[in-house]
This record gives structure tokens, C-alpha cells and sequence, in this order.
């Protein structure tokens, strides 16, 4: 990522402002929290319940503060001032997370979440929630891509993870490679395999992400291709948003016939100079 802005300078290009690397930062970060929490669940035999599913329907953070608020008023039947009172602060504030001034506290999302319901995915949400106001970025439209992304990947990748076999190789003692199948957690279990990202081949496919920039995070996860990605952000982005850049990689994949690494052959059609050459061999 630090090699970013050199490369595209190197090719006559004016890097964006960090407001586009924020923006890369935290998509992927975001993806790499759906994921892990999705094999987690898998490994627990857990699934994600219709409480949880709905709260990613929302389109904001805010609304889903206002959701929690209103639900539990009612189960406990409380007023708001009474509401306040048991969570420890004002009335006032509570009004503030209703209206997007603010994030609830996790204790406050912890005590608001019902029950009989995790809290994991909902401490979630006010994690990023609160990141993207530190970093200046809760007003560009960051908050509903992430809701979205989380809803199509969460119970699409958990789903199949049920039905995942993978072919792992090894060695045997006569000196052959052997190949044996094994279902996801056993597959996991052997050596890294956690970290190549089972299953990932089927999310990639264009339809299963929101939009393609989300599938080309996805790729560049799967693939470690993240200064290729970060090298697009500072090419195609703006301090304000990334339309460009998501104009960019629709094209890309209409031209490929969907291929999922269509957009690097476009970056690379585009700039043909190479900003960091190897050294040839003096030895």
C-alpha cells in the first residue's frame, strides 16, 4: 500500500488525497471482519439469526440505534428518560444516537441487543460505525455500502461453507503426492489453509457482491493483489468518492466477460510503464 502513490506518480499520474486510502482501508477491513466471523460461526455450528439478517437491511447505522432504542423501550417499558436512566446517561444522548449524531458505546449496544440474540454482529456495526467518524468518512455513503456487502457475503458465505470440499496435498512416504478431500473444517484445520480463503471462488462470480468494487476487494483478498487495488484507488478516486473508480472497474468486467481479474488487465492496459523494474542480475 505504501507503494502506492510512488507507482502511480512514476506513471504521470497526481495521487489522490488519504481520503481514498481511508476509503480502501476500511472496505477491506470490513471484508476481512465478514469473513472471519462467518468461519467462526461455521466452527461453532452457528448460524446468523433473522433478527441479525434484518439488521443488515437497514441503511444505516443510525436506524438501527433507533430500531434497538424503540424495542427496548417497549419490551421493558420504559420512556426514553427511564430508558436513559438504566443505561447511565441522558435522555439527550439517547436522542443523539437516534439521530446519527453519535455511536452508542458497546456496553450500550450490549444492553440494547435483545437477549436471546448474539451481540457480536451488532458490536460489529458500531465498531465500523465509530471508525468512519474518527477517520472522517461516516458521510460518504460508507456506512450503507458495508450493510449491504455484509447481507449479500455473511449468509451467502456461511451457507457455503456447508457444502465446501477442498483438495488438500501432501506428500506420502513412497514419495508421491497425494490429494484427499476434506470438508471445511477438517480443511482448515490443516496447516494455513484458514488463510487462502476457502470457498471464495464463488463469491467472487459477478452477481453473488453489491457492486464491483466490493468484487474487486474480494479479489484482491483471495488473490493478495492489494497494491494492484490500492494502485487503482489513488489512479481512479477522488477525496469525495470513488464513482470513478467503480466506472472504471464496471467496464473492466464488461469487457472480460466477467473474469474477476479483469480490472488489473484494464489498470495494466492503461499504464504500460512498469514503476518498480527488477534489477537485472549482475552476478
Amino acid at each position: 500500500m505504501e507503494a502506492a502513490p510512488r507507482s502511480v506518480k512514476a506513471q504521470g499520474f497526481t495521487p489522490s488525497p488519504s481520503g481514498a486510502l481511508g476509503r480502501a482501508l476500511v472496505r477491506d477491513l470490513a471484508l476481512r471482519m465478514a469473513y472471519l466471523e462467518s468461519c467462526e460461526r461455521k466452527l461453532s455450528r452457528a448460524t446468523f439469526s433473522p433478527w441479525e439478517l434484518a439488521l443488515l437491511q437497514m441503511n444505516s447505522p443510525s436506524r438501527i440505534y433507533r430500531g434497538l432504542i424503540e424495542a427496548k423501550k417497549r419490551t421493558l417499558g420504559f420512556t426514553q428518560i427511564e430508558l436513559g436512566v438504566e443505561l447511565g446517561i441522558h435522555a439527550r444522548k439517547l436522542r443523539g444516537f437516534m439521530a446519527g449524531e453519535a455511536p452508542p458505546q458497546w456496553a450500550h449496544l450490549r444492553f440494547l441487543c435483545p437477549r436471546s440474540e448474539s451481540h457480536r454482529l451488532l458490536v460489529a456495526i458500531g465498531f465500523l460505525d465509530t471508525l468512519l467518524r474518527r477517520l472522517r468518512l461516516s458521510d460518504v455513503g460508507l456506512s450503507q455500502e458495508i450493510l449491504q456487502m455484509a447481507e449479500a457475503f455473511l449468509p451467502g458465505y456461511r451457507q457455503l461453507l456447508e457444502t465446501f470440499n477442498g483438495t488438500i496435498l501432501h506428500r506420502k512416504r513412497n514419495g508421491s503426492i497425494g490429494r484427499e478431500s476434506r470438508d471445511f473444517k477438517r480443511y482448515v484445520g490443516w496447516r494455513e489453509h484458514l488463510l487462502i480463503h476457502p470457498g471464495f471462488e464463488e463469491l467472487i462470480r459477478a452477481g453473488r457482491m453489491p457492486t464491483a468494487l466490493w468484487r474487486c476487494h474480494l479479489f484482491a483478498l483471495r488473490f493478495a493483489t492489494f497494491l494492484d487495488l490500492s494502485q487503482a484507488y489513488f489512479q481512479f478516486s477522488d477525496d469525495e468518492n470513488d464513482r470513478h473508480l467503480e466506472k472504471m472497474l464496471r467496464a473492466a468486467e464488461r469487457t472480460s466477460k466477467g473474469r474477476p481479474d479483469g480490472w488489473i488487465a484494464k489498470l495494466k492496459e492503461s499504464n504500460p510503464v512498469v514503476a518498480f523494474p527488477v534489477p537485472a542480475n549482475r552476478w
